[in-house]
C-alpha cells in the first residue's frame, strides 16, 4: 500500500489516508510488534534513492533503494479514493520522503498509533522520493498547498528558516517543559538562536568493509587509527580485473575492472560524509562567519585533488556508470570500501547479504580524527492550517516512547540521547558497531559533531559547485582549474542578503 507521487498542487489536495482509521503511510523506521490496525489500501508511490545525503549524498543522511524489481512490485498497488474525515475531526497534511520497502509498513505502524491515542486528528500525505523531495518541496510551499508538518535534513535548516516560512519551536518546547538538550546534535536546527526543527533520527557516518574480500586478497583490516595514505594502499590491493588480477598486479586492466577497492567518496558540499573526509585532510569549507569559502586554499585544493585522483589517477573508484548492476556497490559485492551511516547494516541484513563485514572510523589526515553525524527531523510551515495539531504529531514521533520503537527495528538511529544506547545489539550490529554509532553520541570516546555547516545559499551553491566540479570527478581537468571562478560564485552567494 503506497501512496503515489505528488505532481502538481491539485494532486497533493487528492492525497490518499491511509491504514487504521484514515493512517497516512510514510516511509521510514521500524517499530516491529504493535498491535496493527487493518489498514485502507492506498495509492502506490514509488522506490527511494540508493543512500548518503548519504549518503549522500547524502544526504539525508545518504539512504539506499532496493534492486529495481524489488521497487518496481512495491508500486504495483492498486489506486483507492481518499476516505474522508470524520465529524470534527482534523485533517493534517505531512509532506516526508519516500524510502524504500520495507520502510512503508514501519511508518504506517507510527501513524496508525498517533492515531489510535488521537482519534480526532487525520493524517494525509504526499511521500516523495528522496531525489525529488527537496524540489517537490519548493514547488510545494511557492504554490499554496502548504503541509502542515514537513520533513526537514540538519543542512536545509537555513535555507528555509532564512526564508521566514518556518515556525520557531522554542516556545512549544518550553510550554511542554521539553529541554532541547534531550535531542541529538540539535545545534543543527537552530538558526540565528532560533530552534526551527526538532530531530527525529540521526546518522554518525563510519567506513564500512568486507572482511571477506580483505582477507582473500592478504590485505590487513582497516583499524580506528588507519590514515588515508594506508586506506589508498589498501584500496589498490584490492581492485581486481575481471580476469583476477589485482591493481597491484602486472597486467592488471583497469578498463576491465571487476571490483573497485572503495567506492567512490561523497562529493558535495552538503554530504556528512564529504565533510569527514574534506576535514580530516585539512580541508577548509568556510570562514567563521560563513561569507567566504574556503576551497582555494593549498590543503583544501589538495583534498579535493586526491579525491578525485581515487577514480581518474589511481582507478580504485568506480568512475560514473561503471557499475551497471542496481543496488548499492557495497552490498552487492562490487567495492570492498563504503561510507554510511547505520542503515548499511539494516538494508544487509534485510537483503540476506552472505559475505562478512563490520565497520570503522573514517581514516585520518592531517586534519586529524573527524566524526560526522546528520539528522532528520520535523518542522512546521508557519501557514500551516493546524498548527497545534501539527506540534501534537512532531511530539508524538520525537517522543521518547516513540524513539525506542525506532530504534527497536535498526533502521533508523535514535534521535533522543537517552535513547542512542539502545540502537546496539551485539546479536544484530558488528563488533564496531557502538564504537562507531553509539559511543560518539553518548560522551564516550571521540565525539561526533552536526556537519557540514550548512549556510542559506547551500542550495545554490551546491548547483555551481557540482557544475563546476563534474569535470573534475571525470578527469577531464584539474582542481586548480576551476577553483577560482568556483570560489568567486559562492562567495557572492554566502554574502547576499538573506530574508530574515
Amino acid at each position: 500500500m503506497l501512496t503515489r507521487r505528488l505532481t502538481n498542487r491539485r494532486e497533493f489536495l487528492r492525497l490518499s489516508i491511509l491504514g487504521g482509521t484514515g493512517t497516512a503511510m510514510l516511509a521510514a523506521c521500524a517499530p516491529a510488534a504493535p498491535p496493527t490496525p487493518t489498514p485502507v489500501p492506498a495509492k502506490p508511490t514509488e522506490a527511494a534513492k540508493p543512500a548518503a545525503e548519504a549518503t549522500a549524498a547524502s544526504a539525508r543522511p545518504t539512504e539506499s533503494a532496493k534492486p529495481a524489481a524489488e521497487a518496481a512490485k512495491s508500486t504495483a498497488q492498486p489506486t483507492m479514493a481518499p476516505a474522508k474525515p470524520a465529524a470534527g475531526q482534523v485533517e493534517l497534511y505531512w509532506f516526508l520522503p519516500l524510502s524504500a520497502a520495507p520502510e512503508i509498513k514501519i511508518w504506517e505502524s507510527f501513524v496508525q498509533r498517533f492515531q489510535q491515542a488521537n482519534p480526532s486528528i487525520v493524517i494525509k500525505g504526499s511521500y516523495e522520493p528522496w531525489s525529488d523531495y527537496w524540489t517537490k518541496l519548493q514547488t510545494v510551499m511557492a504554490g499554496g498547498a502548504i503541509p502542515d508538518v514537513i520533513w526537514l535534513h540538519s543542512t536545509r535548516i537555513a535555507e528555509w528558516a532564512s526564508k521566514d516560512v518556518m515556525k520557531p519551536l522554542d516556545d512549544l518546547l518550553a510550554a511542554d517543559k521539553i529541554d532541547p538538550k534531550e535531542f541529538v546534535v540539535i545545534d543543527g536546527y537552530r538558526y540565528k538562536g532560533k530552534l526551527y526543527g526538532v530531530p527525529k533520527d540521526h546518522g554518525v557516518r563510519s567506513m564500512y568493509f568486507n572482511v571477506d574480500m580483505f582477507q582473500k586478497a592478504g590485505v590487513p583490516l582497516p583499524t580506528k587509527e588507519m590514515s588515508w595514505d594506508k586506506f589508498l594502499e589498501a584500496a589498490a590491493r584490492l581492485t581486481v580485473d575481471q580476469s583476477g588480477k589485482y591493481s597491484t598486479e602486472s597486467g592488471f586492466d583497469a578498463k576491465r575492472t571487476a571490483v573497485w577497492g572503495t567506492d567512490m567518496l561523497e562529493t558535495t558540499p552538503r554530504g556528512t560524509v564529504f565533510y569527514v573526509w574534506y576535514t580530516s585532510m585539512g580541508g577548509k569549507l568556510y570562514d567563521a562567519e560563513m561569507q567566504h569559502m574556503l576551497i582555494d586554499q593549498p590543503d583544501s585544493v589538495a583534498a579535493l585533488q586526491w579525491a578525485a585522483d581515487l577514480r581518474t589517477k589511481h582507478r580504485v573508484a568506480p568512475l560514473p556508470g561503471s557499475i551497471t548492476e542496481p543496488g548499492s556497490p557495497f552490498r552487492i559485492g562490487k567495492v570492498a570500501l563504503a561510507f554510511d551511516h547505520q542503515q548499511m547494516s539494516f538494508f544487509l541484513k534485510d537483503e540476506k547479504r552472505t559475505f562478512k563485514w563490520d565497520e570503522t572510523y573514517l581514516p585520518q589526515g592531517k586534519g586529524g580524527l573527524v566524526i560526522g553525524a546528520g539528522t532528520t527531523g520535523f518542522a512546521i510551515p508557519k501557514q500551516s492550517k493546524h498548527p497545534d495539531e501539527a506540534w501534537a504529531v512532531t511530539k508524538f514521533m520525537t517522543g521518547e516512547e516513540q524513539q525506542r520503537l525506532i530504534v527497536r527495528d535498526r533502521r533508523w538511529a535514535a534521535g533522543r540521547t537517552k535513547v542512542v544506547p539502545d540502537q546496539y545489539d551485539p546479536e544484530y550490529h558488528t563488533a564496531n558497531y557502538k564504537m562507531c554509532h553509539v559511543d560518539p553520541m553518548t560522551g564516550v570516546g571521540p565525539q561526533a559533531i552536526c556537519s557540514p555547516p550548512a549556510p542559506p545559499a547551500l542550495a545554490e551553491i551546491e548547483q555551481a559547485w557540482n557544475s563546476a566540479f563534474d569535470p573534475v570527478w571525470l578527469g577531464k581537468t584539474q582542481i586548480k582549474d576551476i577553483i577560482g571562478d568556483l570560489k568567486k560564485k559562492a562567495d557572492e552567494l554566502l554574502q547576499r542578503p538573506t530574508k530574515i
